[in-house]
């Protein structure tokens, strides 16, 4: 799935040519990284192997490199992972390229075809879709069904495909010619064949492997309404023959052998020549379909290789059986491979039982078969972690997310600091009355700080590209700062909505079943805070096994988390809403201050909007296969949640900042007067005494905390000392 995968272990063949290198020529990939064979044969670095295999290194197809011996092939594979010790800078100039400045070609010459039904789920998932029983043909039980298909119309993965035309019913029941409306896909495997044999000649199972070059992931595009009315009797033909799409990078039987399992055992006796003396004739590789539109990504298909009927082996044995001679290049497919459960359809007509259903993508349209503009992405894993390879346009490597997440996270975060800062500059230096809010608010924003720094890290380390653009220790890396920022968020949302609460209880002092209510808020903040970062500690054990590429450890899953943590914060914001608002509209102020107040508390719904969105994006994100793009969406909206409800919690203290701004220009304003003469008291060398007097003077501007119990008065307040008074934006208030 990453391009790490393909790693030293893989050694990839295939044909491709660049800019600096236009002859088409053999290849391997590292990584995302490709490498000319011929290149490095004119620099005796491949002086090892035999002469022939050098040779075949210049042709523009692997057809004479897949007839050599299986033996020749593994000392390729050895003095190529050999070489591949050594940095890839120190490799001769011209015989690397970028992946992304590569132009993959056809790996071989093919001059047959044979598609095989290999997956009995299939057959029964496609009997009761089309027939509505399920059922198998005679002969399945019995050996590979299978058909000769077209060599003319094989394509290169990345090669647009035309929908094609045909006749077939309309909704009417007319048989009319026209573009196809049922266009599909199919979820298929292949092997090419190496080895050649001669006409007559029938190979044995102990010896098919030896005819195997390798493996590659395939696309039998199929039109399903112009193949319904040409099947019978005869087997499709327009329907299928339009365009099947072929991986560029073939997989050698030895990049899989740590992959090998037991295969699906016989339900019947078969003939002989299909009996497999060794029972390891199958593969455990993950395979998943995509459907890609309009930029988003949903998987459509997760199956298994291992779930066939029949195997590798037996395809060779039976399309020999009679005698037919393969040729070097040929290509013996699976078929459809499905699964038994719900989420391993291979393609669109078992998905959707034949068009009656439809299905729904990540950005909320629905499909029942394909449509133009559409992408199916397939690609397979094995479980050693060697990937096949994804059926993709290669333009999607250089796409970048990174600017939308940096401009998202830095410039609500410059926003949140400024309103923090003019904060603390109002509680310290002109109210002078630092309370526990603003340490809260302080301990907030020290872990927003935290929160934003990982998120640029994070973008150094593939967030924001695609998953197949980005090297293992990229993801690597990406995996351990995702794991931190899985602790931070939480904490940063759990400080912010303590300090509101904290504030909350500075105003209802003497409101007993508020100060009540808001303890139990904050309790329950705390609580599920708490739990959260222990769950995303805790996910796996042991907890490193948190940031590995490949696990084998059982973690819990995640996205329950997710879901938690983002359901519990919208609740609390819009209960924190419902019990601000009533207690502002009870307050005996005038109707402007009334107002403000209202618009100050209204800014949590912003927080609310931000939390829903990310929400909307951790589904978007669980049903991705291409996770560090989708990703970066959630890192945003993490982002942004974060700093609007900073803004949020530190616009209410701002009232005497905002007051003394505005006077210092509208110096006539009602009211202006007392605080220009006093407004840089802070720094003036008065007395004590006088600091203390002035500050009761200024009782028209001032508030205190009585809960309920509040008045709006021009009335001076009764001596205080400083300490115990508070500068709010309520009212000028006095107690009953």
């Amino acid at each position: 799935m990453f391009a790490s995968h393909f790693s030293a272990r893989n050694i990839p063949f295939g044909i491709a040519s660049s800019e600096g290198h236009p002859r088409r020529s053999a290849a391997t990939r590292l990584e995302n990284t490709v490498i000319y064979l011929d290149e490095l044969a004119k620099h005796d670095l491949l002086s090892s192997l035999p002469k022939e295999a050098v040779i075949a290194f210049s042709q523009v197809d692997l057809n004479d490199f897949a007839a050599l011996p299986r033996s020749i092939h593994q000392q390729t594979r050895v003095a190529l992972q050999s070489l591949f010790k050594e940095p890839l800078t120190s490799f001769p100039a011209g015989s690397t390229a970028e992946l992304e400045d590569v132009t993959m070609h056809l790996p071989v010459s093919i001059r047959d075809f044979t598609d095989f039904s290999c997956s009995k789920d299939h057959v029964l998932n496609a009997g009761e879709a089309i027939q509505k029983k399920r059922y198998l043909p005679p002969g399945f039980l019995h050996f590979p069904i299978g058909y000769s298909g077209r060599t003319s119309s094989i394509i290169v993965s990345g090669t647009s495909v035309v929908r094609p035309k045909g006749q077939f019913r309309d909704a009417q029941g007319s048989i009319r010619y026209g573009p196809t409306e049922q266009l599909d896909y199919e979820l298929e495997l292949a092997c090419i064949v190496g080895k050649p044999t001669k006409l007559g000649e029938i190979v044995a199972s102990k010896d098919a492997d030896d005819h195997i070059f390798g493996f590659v992931l395939m696309n039998d595009w199929s039109a399903r309404d112009i193949q319904g009315l040409e099947m019978l009797p005869l087997g499709p033909l327009n329907g299928k023959s339009f365009a099947t799409s072929l991986s560029p990078w073939i997989i050698t039987l030895d990049a899989l052998q740590a992959s090998a399992v037991k295969g699906q055992p016989r339900e019947l006796q078969v003939a002989s020549y299909l009996v497999d003396p060794n029972p390891i004739n199958s593969y455990n590789i993950a395979l998943q379909a995509d459907l890609m539109t309009g930029g988003k990504s949903t998987t459509i298909c997760k199956s298994n290789l291992n779930a066939m009927y029949w195997s590798f082996r037996d395809l060779v044995v039976h399309q020999s059986s009679n005698g037919c001679c393969m040729n070097t290049g040929d290509i013996l497919a699976t078929g459809t491979i499905s699964g038994s459960t719900g989420g391993s359809h291979g393609c669109l007509l078992e998905l959707t039982k034949g068009g009656q259903d439809s299905f729904e993508l990540g950005d909320g349209k629905s499909r029942v078969y394909i449509e133009d503009g559409d992408q199916i992405q397939i690609s397979a894993l094995a479980s050693d972690g060697v990937t096949i390879e994804y059926l993709v346009d290669p333009e999607h490597l250089s796409e970048s997310r990174v600017p939308e997440i940096l401009v998202g996270s830095l410039v609500p975060f410059t926003i949140a600091s400024v309103a923090v800062v003019a904060r603390f500059f109002t509680r310290v230096f002109l109210t002078r009355n630092w309370g526990t809010d603003d340490s809260w608010i302080a301990l907030a924003w020290i872990f927003e700080t935290i929160l934003i720094s990982l998120n640029c890290l994070l973008t150094r380390y593939g967030t924001g590209r695609h998953q197949d653009a980005i090297t293992e220790e990229q993801y690597q890396k990406a995996l351990f700062l995702g794991f931190f920022t899985r602790l931070v968020y939480p904490i940063v949302l759990g400080t912010t909505k303590i300090a509101i609460c904290a504030l909350l209880l500075r105003i209802f002092r003497s409101h007993k079943r508020g100060r009540y209510a808001i303890y139990g808020f904050m309790a329950f903040v705390g609580s599920y805070t708490t739990a959260v970062i222990f769950a995303s500690i805790f996910q796996c054990r042991p907890v490193s096994e948190a940031w590995q590429v490949a696990s084998s450890a059982q973690c819990s899953n995640y996205l329950i988390t997710l879901w938690v943590t983002g359901i519990c914060n919208i609740l609390c914001d819009v209960v924190l809403l419902f019990f601000i608002v009533p207690q502002i509209l009870s307050l005996k102020i005038d109707r402007g201050q009334k107002a403000a107040l209202l618009a100050i508390v209204s800014l949590a719904l912003l927080v609310i909007v931000a939390a829903i969105v990310r929400l909307a994006r951790v589904i978007q994100f669980n049903a991705s296969s291409d996770q560090a793009w989708d990703g970066s969406d959630i890192t945003t909206w993490s982002a942004v949640e974060g700093s609007v409800g900073l803004v949020c919690a530190s616009a209410p203290p701002l009232k005497p900042l905002y007051r003394l701004l505005s006077c210092s220009t509208l110096s006539t304003d009602k009211g202006c007067s007392d605080i220009n003469a006093t407004r840089a008291y802070p720094y003036c060398n008065q007395h004590p005494h006088d600091k203390l007097h002035d500050t009761q003077r200024r009782g028209v501007h001032m508030t205190r905390e009585f809960g309920t119990d509040i008045e709006s008065t021009t009335d001076l307040v009764a001596p205080m000392p400083v300490s115990q008074s508070y500068v709010m934006t309520v009212a000028t208030v006095r107690a009953k």
